[in-house]
């Protein structure tokens, strides 16, 4: 007979197995309410077996002698109920025993496995191991028969990090790991651990199987060997994944004095020509740089233009910064009070003979800085403009900051064009010429305009501008003749000549097509005969 844990249970139609001791087995009935029998079964020694895949028992192997007509089996008594787990990994799951009235640990090997739970009812399994699963709980119930299948592609991986007690005595330091998986990036949780030789930090991070990771540890004054250390994800928990050393490195700190901002820090090592590391101070004028490799002698150099700061920094970390002049020069058209770009400024004098020339920027702006005291000469030159002042007496004093203002009167205007060939393209470094040949210039009356003459080159888009052109004058603008191999590619220009006549604007939208000549080749042919009078 079968004994079942309650009426909710099943059990009394289980499948029964009668087989010879250590032998074939003869037959397999079902028990019906609970009930079975084995009928012409000759005398010797038999195994009687019942189905395990659903339920537990307390005894699963019955073993009976059969001498005479009538032999009873000891009863069957049901125990539980099965649970099939089918694991990828060698795993283990926590569920809860109402029976019991406590948590209970399974270890789960790689393949199936089968576990009993002592009552009927609904159970949640919640996977306890290294590996990730999809779920963070299974449910399953005791009428339902199919197995808990638990698959895993992403898996624990440990590393470590060992910095040697001797190299310092500071104890636990903060720590982080970053991991780095194609877009994706993280920091993985450090543990502190204290050995008697090393103080050691085991971070740890879920890897996908073949994936590929990153793993560089940070410190703000730890020096870690090797840098940064590149994984493959295994297809296991991996407890050995990455192994980094750490020393205590060293730290370069300090400031600028007073406080300035935007100052430029080098850090030279072995080659001092080359920096090994670069920064630029921010508002509080602070520097630091590190963990650098202790071993190694450094070298802190400090710039800013126009500012003189201390060769070496004193045994605190502090440059000493001091400003010296200089002197910012603004240009504006008078017209609109625009900024003028492209003005070429000069400045000259001062302590040491300066000199210094170059073109205001997009602002209509030029700084010139690192200025020692004394009388500089400053002139504006701009072809087309005339400067109030053209030229200017600076006094600077001692780390002062001065500043000029330039008013630029336009008084010549430009012709813009283009040369293109017959097809529409560009044609590139032709010389046009504005030949000026009436009138008398606006300016400057007694200047004949026809002993005026402007000439330029094409762009590589064939455009150009012819600048400097009179008010109150006519020009006759062209392509510049061929003399002296000029314009040799072009043998004529349509129209041949445009005149021009400039009054307060610039003239646009001039246009030649240019004619390159017919490509001739002359070939001379000597003949040899034998007959003379072929000659």
């Amino acid at each position: 007979s079968i004994k079942c844990l309650s009426s909710e249970s099943d059990c009394s139609r289980a499948s029964v197995t009668l087989k010879i001791l250590d032998g074939v087995t003869i037959k397999t009935i079902q028990a019906e309410n609970g009930k079975y029998e084995f009928n012409e079964v000759l005398p010797g020694h038999y195994e009687v077996l019942i189905d395990t895949d659903i339920f537990c028992w307390e005894t699963a192997i019955q073993q009976i002698s059969v001498t005479s007509e009538r032999a009873e089996v000891p009863v069957f008594k049901q125990t539980g109920f099965t649970v099939t787990f089918i694991s990828s990994h060698d795993s283990a799951v926590e569920f809860f025993d109402p029976k019991k009235s406590k948590n209970i640990a399974l270890t789960l090997p790689t393949g199936s496995t089968r576990h009993c739970v002592s009552s009927p009812g609904i159970y949640k399994f919640i996977p306890k191991s290294c590996h990730v699963y999809a779920q963070e709980s299974y449910s399953w119930d005791t009428t339902n028969q199919n197995p808990i299948i638990l698959t895993s592609n992403e898996h624990r991986h440990r590393g470590k990090i060992v910095v040697p007690a001797a190299t310092s005595q500071i104890g636990e330091v903060e720590i982080k790991v970053k991991i780095e998986s194609g877009e994706n990036s993280f920091f993985a949780p450090v543990k502190f651990t204290r050995t008697k030789d090393a103080y050691q930090y085991v971070f740890e991070f879920n890897a996908h199987v073949d994936n590929t990771y990153v793993i560089t540890p940070q410190s703000d004054i730890i020096l870690f060997n090797p840098p940064s250390m590149k994984i493959t994800g295994t297809n296991d928990c991996n407890n050995e994944a990455a192994t980094f050393s750490g020393q205590i490195g060293k730290i370069i700190s300090g400031k600028i004095s007073p406080i300035l901002e935007g100052v430029t820090v080098k850090i030279f090592g072995k080659d001092k020509d080359a920096p090994v590391h670069t920064l630029v101070t921010q508002k509080d004028g602070h520097y630091r740089i590190g963990p650098l490799d202790g071993s190694v002698e450094y070298t802190v150099t400090a710039e800013k233009i126009g500012f003189s700061i201390s060769e070496t920094p004193d045994e605190n970390g502090i440059f000493y910064a001091e400003k010296l002049a200089e002197i910012v020069v603004d240009v504006a058209d008078q017209a609109d009070d625009a900024p003028l770009q492209g003005v070429l400024l000069s400045l000259s004098g001062g302590q040491g003979g300066y000199r210094k020339n170059s073109v205001t920027g997009q602002q209509g702006q030029l700084i010139f800085n690192s200025l020692s005291p004394g009388e500089y000469y400053l002139k504006a030159m701009m072809k087309e403009y005339r400067f109030d002042p053209p030229s200017k007496i600076i006094k600077v004093t001692e780390g002062a900051t001065v500043q000029i203002k330039l008013s630029a009167n336009r008084v010549a205007f430009s012709a813009y064009g283009t040369v293109t060939s017959l097809n529409g393209e560009p044609e590139p470094g032709l010389f046009v010429e504005a030949q000026g040949v009436q009138g008398s210039a606006k300016n400057s009356p007694t200047t004949a305009c026809d002993s005026l003459q402007e000439e330029t080159t094409t762009e590589e888009s064939g455009r150009f501008r012819l600048r400097g052109l009179e008010p109150g004058c006519t020009y006759l603008v062209k392509l510049k003749d061929n003399e002296h191999q000029t314009n040799s590619q072009v043998y004529r220009a349509s129209p041949e000549v445009i005149k021009v006549e400039v009054v307060d604007r610039d003239v646009q939208g001039l246009r030649f097509i240019a004619f390159h000549p017919i490509p001739r080749t002359d070939v001379s042919v000597h003949i040899i005969s034998d007959q003379p009078e072929h000659y």
